[in-house]
């Protein structure tokens, strides 16, 4: 009924008006228990059972962690990553302000406009949806790290920045827009999951709130100069963020890659004498496809896997580098063994 009498415009402002009035309203609220009867005791009663628990949380507690951490910076990968995240900001995120401003200068319809807006919400939602599955479903025949996953998206966005100097028309503004939608979309995934991958789970989440704010300031600057130049050149701002983008994603390459820790490739020398352990340490799986480098003397049923044994002549096998995930004790092998 509002809206009816005083319009969309002051009718909006009116329901907002009253669900504000909703954040003034616990400043009048009271609790029940001032009003208690046996108030005191209550009181009583609670700061003893607040000693008693601060005397046992005092022996060996946890000291709570500062509201404001600043232990992450002090990582040289996230001192990267922040640099090339904000040097990337300064116009990775510029057509999102300006493409409806060009198109209208040009000449397009609202409909299309608004239709373009459209394209680009889809077509970031498909970005993210695709580069997820590039990274929680790797191929096995090819795996990308996820910082060359997060470096393609950035070239994509330069790369479509780079032909929004010279697109025409609304049909090369909808090519555009897709263009730059999935890489968009691609870079707000993967980037988040790269830094996630360099910092791990303890101290992600105050990282990504640096990674986030080192992106904030960048695009209140990055945004204006852009738009200064465009006025002063038409087009020539989208070079500037070009060369920003493509800035950023080389400065990953300075991030570095994580410590892993090598497993030993030390074979220990076979024995080949009559009485072997319950089960020996087999540090590299076994293939039956090449040559071994081992005598023959050593190859036994109390040494191999019955699997290994049956149907196959027992020539030198190579062992491989590989470890493989299962593998049974001496009990399960004899287990399954046929007789003779």
């Amino acid at each position: 009924m509002s809206d009816r009498k005083l319009g969309w415009r002051l009718g909006l402002q009116a329901v907002t008006g009253v669900l504000a009035l909703g954040f003034f309203l616990g400043v009048l609220y009271r609790s029940a228990s001032l009003y208690h009867p046996q108030r005191r005791a209550i009181l009583h009663l609670k700061n003893q059972r607040k000693k008693v628990k601060e005397k046992k949380d005092s022996v060996g507690a946890p000291r709570k962690p500062p509201f404001l951490d600043f232990s992450p910076l002090r990582i040289r990968a996230v001192q990267m990553l922040l640099l090339a995240s904000s040097t990337a900001a300064l116009g990775l995120y510029t057509p999102v302000f300006y493409l409806a401003l060009q198109g209208y200068k040009e000449g397009l319809e609202d409909s299309a406009l608004v239709l373009m807006q459209t394209f680009m919400g889809f077509a970031t939602a498909l970005g993210c949806v695709g580069f997820g599955l590039v990274v929680v479903r790797p191929s096995d025949q090819c795996l990308i790290s996820r910082q060359y996953l997060c470096q393609a998206a950035m070239v994509g966005v330069g790369v479509s920045l780079l032909a929004l100097s010279t697109v025409q028309g609304y049909h090369g503004y909808v090519l555009f827009v897709w263009l730059y939608g999935v890489c968009l979309g691609g870079f707000l995934y993967s980037l988040k999951m790269f830094t996630m991958e360099r910092v791990r789970a303890r101290y992600f989440t105050r990282t990504w709130g640096f990674v986030q704010g080192a992106e904030a300031i960048p695009v209140l600057l990055g945004v204006p100069i852009t738009g200064y130049i465009n006025q002063s050149h038409p087009k020539a701002g989208y070079y500037f963020s070009f060369l920003s983008t493509m800035l950023g994603a080389a400065l990953l390459f300075l991030v570095g890659f994580p410590k892993r820790h090598r497993t030993p490739t030390d074979v220990a020398p076979c024995s080949c004498s009559s009485a072997s352990p319950a089960r020996p340490p087999l540090p590299k799986s076994i293939s039956f496809a090449t040559t071994l480098d081992l005598p023959l003397g050593c190859i036994s049923g109390e040494v191999l896997p019955d699997s290994l044994m049956l149907g196959y002549d027992f020539r030198p096998l190579r062992p491989s580098k590989s470890v493989p995930e299962g593998l049974a004790t001496r009990h399960e092998w004899l287990q399954y063994r046929r007789p003779a």
